[in-house]
This record gives C-alpha cells, structure tokens and sequence, in this order.
C-alpha cells in the first residue's frame, strides 16, 4: 500500500504525535508499505528528504508569513486548551474566533500542495493526524479513502459552538480514529455517527526503552544534586497540559515522606510558543 500520513510538524520534531507517527511509519516500511509524510515546514528546513525509508514533504515550498502562523497558532491554540482544560472557551462561532481566517488560509496553504502531491503520486489511503491540519479532507480526491486520528481528549463539556464546528468536519472523513471509549462516547453523543469512528490505542516502540548501565553518582553532581539525592524525573514537552503545576505542588507533600527527593524536568518547548 502507499500511506500518506499528514500533520502539523514529524521528525526531527519531537513531540508526542511526532513520535507516534515516526515508529508507526517505520514499521509500515518495514511491512513492505510505502509511507509518505507531509508535514508543515518548519524555517530552515528543506522541502523534501527521506527519514529512515519514509518519503517527507515539507509544505508549503515557500515559507508561511509569520503573522499568519501567529494568527493560526491563536486558533487551535484556543481549540487545544479547551479539549484539555474543559473550559468553554469558544464564546462565539468558530469564524468569529481570532485566527480562524489564518486556519483556514494555513490548511488551504497545506491543502493545495497535499493536493498536487496526490495528483503526482496517487494514494491508497490519507491519514490526517490531529486537529491542526482538520480541512485538510477537502484537498484529497474522491475516491481516496481518508482517516483522521484525533490526538486529543473529546469530551462532553466542549461548548456547543467548539463541538459543532468539529463534529461538522469530523462527519467529513471516511473514519475518526479515537485513542479511548470515553472520547468515542462523546464524540457520538455530539452527533458523529458511530460507523465513523474507531478505537485504537497509541503505540510505542518498548524495544527501544532499555536499562543503561551510568555512574549516577557522577551524573546526579553534573546537575548540582547531591549523591543520595532521590530523583523524580519528568522528561515531557514543557506544556501548560503536562502537569509540570500539578507535580510541583505535590512535591511539598513528597518531601514530608522523602525528604532527599529532587524534582528534575527535561524537555523542549511547545512548538506553539515557538
């Protein structure tokens, strides 16, 4: 088969949709597949590559005007917090919203070279990932089976506004592939016929998670703590949803119990404060 996968940002990225699709594509080569990844390019970056056995295309070839990817990043930003927060933010319609415009001119952006692309070199099926890139069905031909991979938590206390836009885009696609019951519930109950919808898990690779053999003595003074310091890493993206608050305010009571425990945080920043 030859798989286009489509999404926001993929490797050299790291993120946790990025990663996803790396260890996922890899295996499909390895399966005998063809995998194609289109992703929005980043400044700096080249426009096409080829990752480990996958064919990459970076779009759009030129770069996009900085004001419009702040505007963008504005919108799903607001569509991102309120999936993850279960505030309703969305106070007005979605075309009302600031950077909805911007949304749209990214997606046609990424649309239209997604488009080219398939009219070059045909699909056995498209696989859109996540909320960033949703229009992204109305660039692929008919006939062309087209999936979307909701990333993200769906839930049933998204505002009426938010839950209408998405469930209006959602019905476009052929399949929604959802990562719990709890989200595929919801997304029913918002009216997104459950004939669409699939469950399947997130992967990962555990083959490459392995027990190394370090002088922790060694490291643990190369980042100032102490030799009998008891370490609680966090190794996460730094994202207001990752519960950096929530383990910092756990820590107090940790120290009570443990009071050599050290709360150590390595990661990136978002791609959106970028």
């Amino acid at each position: 088969m030859k798989i286009y996968f489509a999404s926001q940002s993929f490797y050299p990225y790291i993120g946790g949709v990025s990663t996803y699709l790396l260890n996922l594509a890899k295996r499909l080569v390895e399966l005998g597949n063809q995998v194609v990844e289109v992703h929005l390019r980043p400044s700096g970056e080249t426009h096409e590559e080829d990752v480990k056995g996958i064919k990459i295309h970076r779009v759009p070839r030129e770069p996009i005007n900085s004001r419009i990817m702040s505007e963008y990043s504005a919108f799903k930003e607001i569509v991102y917090r309120e999936c993850h927060e279960n505030k309703k933010l969305f106070i007005d319609p979605p075309d009302k919203v600031r950077g909805y415009e911007a949304y749209n001119t990214v997606n046609d952006y990424f649309g239209q070279q997604l488009n080219e692309l398939l009219k070059i070199e045909p699909a056995d099926v498209v696989h859109i990932h996540d909320f960033q890139l949703l229009f992204a069905y109305r660039y692929v031909p008919r006939g062309i089976p087209c999936i979307l991979t909701w990333h993200i938590p769906f839930n049933n206390e998204l505002s009426p506004f938010l839950k209408d836009f998405l469930i209006s885009q959602l019905r476009e696609y052929d399949k929604v592939v959802f990562s719990s019951p709890e989200y595929i519930e919801a997304a029913v109950n918002a009216c997104l016929p459950r004939e669409k919808t699939e469950l399947i898990y997130p992967i990962a690779n555990t083959e490459i998670f392995r027990p190394k053999k370090i002088d922790k003595v060694l490291v643990k003074a190369r980042y100032g703590l102490s030799a009998d310091s008891e370490v609680i890493l966090c190794v996460q993206r730094v994202d207001p949803k990752s519960g950096h608050e929530q383990l910092i305010k756990a820590l107090s009571l940790v120290l009570k119990k443990r009071p050599k425990a050290k709360l150590v945080f390595a990661g990136g920043d978002s791609l959106s404060n970028k």
